[in-house]
């Protein structure tokens, strides 16, 4: 092998990436929904008068000391993180399993299908076409 470094062979764990990707989503849902309970309780609290702001003011809810709600935050941004990096290896992991053009093509036509219409969803609708072009393009 230190002859012919090509020749290298390195299991690529796909299904260990793949489960790692579920538990984090799992894991983010799980944390999602902690935080809109959280945020509803804080904004229907009336004895705490910071934790009625917080969903106007995001300075009051950083310099709250004991807030439940940011320390979620916190958790889910390290979450988010972690996954966010796992991605591409998991989108690279799949993309080396097609065989031929037409194969590859159809997956890559799938990723930027599914990507422009995350965007239209996250946006609400209010994307032009020429914004989701350029963003799918680049």
């Amino acid at each position: 092998m230190s002859k012919a470094p090509d020749f290298a062979a390195f299991s690529r764990f796909r299904d260990l990436n793949i489960k790692s990707l579920l538990y984090y989503q799992a894991q983010l849902t799980t944390l999602r929904k902690k935080l809109h309970r959280q945020e509803y309780k804080d904004s229907s609290n009336r004895s705490d008068v910071d934790a009625d702001q917080y969903a106007e003011r995001a300075d009051i809810l950083m310099s709250s000391e004991e807030s439940a709600q940011f320390e979620l935050i916190t958790k889910m941004r390290g979450l988010l993180k972690e996954y966010t990096c796992l991605l591409p290896v998991v989108a690279i992991t799949v993309l080396s399993q097609l065989h031929g053009y037409r194969d590859l093509l159809l997956c890559l036509a799938g990723f930027v299908a599914i990507f422009a219409l995350g965007l239209i969803f996250l946006t609400s609708g209010t994307t032009t076409r020429v914004e989701i072009f350029t963003a799918t393009a680049a």
